[in-house]
């Protein structure tokens, strides 16, 4: 029997059956390691970003884990809360929660001595990190990083 036909009639009988099953056998046909592999590799990928038995394209050393785009600086938004602060507790030793005039609570994330008072005017602006947001107090130096409690 050929070579060819040993391989290609258990593609066909399992073309019909699973389409990933005939992926996984057009990947062990390949010779080459890491042509294999990355053929592999690319199965193992959510469903619609891969199509069976193609390799994925390779990436430069220099682009790989960089983002895929940095967004212009006109569509950054700037988006902070500027509000009276009505309340402020230590809730912990340098963990401070502070209530605003709108009724929103904040707490400190991280412990650090912060100079706050009831009727400051403070600026609240994400810190780019997640849901870590910057308290701000107008007028004077530093930053605290807070959570929003309610």
């Amino acid at each position: 029997m050929c070579l060819a036909c040993a391989v290609l009639l258990p593609l066909a009988a399992f073309a019909q059956a699973d389409p990933l099953r005939v992926a996984l056998a057009r990947c062990a046909t390949i010779t080459e390691v890491p042509s294999r592999v990355a053929c592999y590799d690319a199965l193992a990928r959510p469903t619609e970003s891969r199509s069976p038995g193609k390799a994925p394209e390779p990436v430069s050393s220099e682009s790989f884990g960089q983002p895929k785009r940095k967004p212009e600086p006109s569509e950054k938004r700037d988006e902070s809360l500027l509000a009276k602060v009505t309340d402020v507790r230590e809730v912990q030793p340098n963990k401070l929660q502070i209530t605003l005039a709108n009724g929103q609570v904040w707490q400190q994330t991280v412990g650090k001595a912060f100079l706050i008072r009831a009727n400051d005017t403070v600026r609240i602006a994400s810190s780019g990190w997640g849901r870590s947001f910057r308290l701000e107090v107008d007028g004077h130096p530093g930053y605290i990083q807070v959570s929003r409690l309610q």
